[in-house]
C-alpha cells in the first residue's frame, strides 16, 4: 500500500463499481464513488525533501509506485466521465469509465 491508500486492485474495482452503477442509470451515485477514489491525487506534483535539504518535486503517481503517462491517461478518462456525469450524460460517462478501465488494465 502507498501513502495514497491506492493499489492497482482498488483502482480497477472502484472503476468496475462505477461502470455497473451507471449501466443501472445511478448517475449520481457514480459521481460518488468516482470522488471518493480520489484518483486525482496521484496527478498531483508534489515536494520532496527525501534527499538532503534540496528541495525536488515528483509526480505523486512516480512516488506511489504508478506510471506516470498510464496515471495521466486514465485520469484524463476519469475527468471526461465526471464531466459527463455534470451534464447528466449518462452514455457519455458509461463509455469514458470504461475507457479509463481499459486504460488503467492495460497498464
Amino acid at each position: 500500500m502507498n501513502g495514497f491508500g491506492l493499489t492497482e486492485k482498488s483502482i480497477s474495482g472502484s472503476l468496475a463499481d462505477v461502470i455497473s452503477t451507471l449501466r443501472k442509470g445511478e448517475l449520481d451515485q457514480a459521481l460518488r464513488n468516482l470522488k471518493v477514489l480520489g484518483f486525482q491525487r496521484l496527478q498531483t506534483t508534489i515536494e520532496d525533501r527525501t534527499k538532503g535539504t534540496s528541495i525536488r518535486f515528483r509526480d505523486a503517481a512516480e512516488i506511489a509506485g504508478f506510471d506516470t503517462v498510464r496515471v495521466n491517461d486514465t485520469g484524463d478518462q476519469i475527468a471526461r466521465c465526471l464531466a459527463a456525469l455534470e451534464r447528466q450524460d449518462r452514455e457519455a460517462a458509461l463509455g469514458a469509465a470504461e475507457d479509463a478501465l481499459a486504460r488503467w488494465e492495460q497498464g
